[in-house]
């Protein structure tokens, strides 16, 4: 047989055009820290940033996801939705 009936198959890979998978873990993280620093009446502060990060990378991962360019959307709005709940606790001032 000859190479033009058995064409050699290229070990050449297309890279993925940026990457966004590392979003809903970050949103997740974020949220992990916000919510019992929320619950805080002297860590209400630092439980609003983190929640409020949660909230952010958590809304991207998922616009990502849904657009088909990462995976995970759904810890994604976990992350958002727990930064949120964070956001909510540490403007009810940690009561």
């Amino acid at each position: 047989m000859t190479s033009a009936q058995h064409p050699r198959k290229s070990s050449y890979v297309v890279p993925m055009s940026e990457s966004h998978h590392g979003l809903g873990a970050i949103a997740i993280g974020a949220a992990l820290l916000a919510v019992p620093l929320a619950g805080g009446s002297g860590t209400a502060a630092l439980g609003f940033l983190a929640g409020l990060t949660a909230v952010v990378f958590g809304l991207v991962g998922a616009a990502h996801a849904a657009r088909g360019t990462a995976t995970r959307g759904g810890m994604a709005l976990v992350g958002a939705l727990a930064g949120a709940v964070a956001l909510v606790l540490s403007l009810a001032g940690g009561r």
